[in-house]
């Protein structure tokens, strides 16, 4: 009965050559426990200077948000003012006659700058400024516009 139940060890598979390193020594120890609370230390200062760095860079984003809300609220009273002035403009050349398409253009600018300031967007039917604006009037039919050239390249008035 004792084979049934025996179980054979398998042997150990140490190098023959090669001996287990000796413990380190109290010296040795204590040298380690020194670097590695120097590194700790090390980690904790970096640690530290990276957080107040980060803050400083949210506190000047915080800043820069905050000027650029001033700025939004100061350009949003001009255009609010200057809405104002465009449509008592407009309905004054509506009453005199005199330069409506002029003072319409600029009520339209007005109001779309306006728009875009309040909404953050530009309406679709705003004037683009990186278009040229083109000039409304008509000339008269006998009025002649810029110069003459003639065939021969004479310039006549």
């Amino acid at each position: 009965m004792r084979g049934a139940f025996c179980v054979v060890m398998p042997p150990r598979r140490r190098h023959r050559g090669q001996v287990a390193p000796p413990p380190p020594t109290d010296v040795e120890r204590f040298a380690q426990l020194v670097k590695e609370q120097q590194e700790a230390k090390r980690a904790a200062e970096l640690a530290k200077l990276a957080a107040r760095q980060a803050a400083a860079e949210l506190l000047v984003e915080e800043q820069k948000r905050a000027a650029a809300r001033r700025q939004h609220e100061i350009d949003l009273a001009e255009a609010r003012v200057d809405h104002t002035k465009a449509v008592e403009r407009a309905r004054e050349a509506r009453k005199t006659g005199r330069a409506v398409p002029q003072a319409d253009a600029a009520w339209r600018a007005a109001t779309a700058r306006l728009i875009e300031l309040e909404s953050g967007e530009a309406p679709a039917w705003a004037p683009r400024p990186d278009l040229p604006q083109v000039d409304e009037t008509v000339p008269e039919p006998n009025e002649t516009v810029g110069e003459l050239v003639d065939l021969d390249g004479s310039v006549s008035s």
